[in-house]
């Protein structure tokens, strides 16, 4: 009897090392979530951003996010001016850290988009930023 809970216990104490290593070895790295999947033109969207790295993320001072459309199965970038002031790095989030933004939809075509995130894994706020790594936000209709 006492080895039926024996081998029960060693089960369920390997299970939870496994799990443990999977979520450790399948870390996303940055998690970017709107909170509707449809917008209007100049409307409110909200974002959450959470860190499931291993560490320290720092967004762009000029270009924190870049609006992408779908076309044909094919992301396509907007446009962007070109920025006129030092691109530092800015807004860090730490490693399983949670933040918020939000943004004003700008007038773009009507279609599915996203948003693409630049970050700098090796930076700390206010260094030069160097763009080492793009994360993408889930689609969303823009009408």
């Amino acid at each position: 009897m006492k080895s039926k809970y024996l081998i029960l216990i060693l089960i369920a104490a390997i299970i939870v090392v496994l799990l443990w290593l999977m979520k450790m070895f399948s870390e996303t790295g940055l998690k970017i979530i709107t909170d509707k999947n449809e917008y209007a033109s100049e409307e409110v969207l909200k974002l959450r951003i959470e860190n499931d790295s291993n560490k320290k993320l720092c967004f762009s001072s000029c270009y924190p996010y870049y609006m992408e459309i779908k076309e044909n199965n094919d992301w396509k970038r907007y446009s962007y001016n070109e920025c006129s002031f030092e691109d530092k790095a800015d807004k860090c989030i730490d490693v399983n850290g949670l933040k918020g933004f939000q943004l004003n939809v700008p007038k773009v075509s009507s279609g599915t988009h996203r948003l693409a995130v630049s970050v700098c894994i090796s930076c700390n706020e206010n260094d030069d930023f160097k763009e080492e790594s793009f994360y993408y936000s889930n689609e969303f209709i823009i009408k």
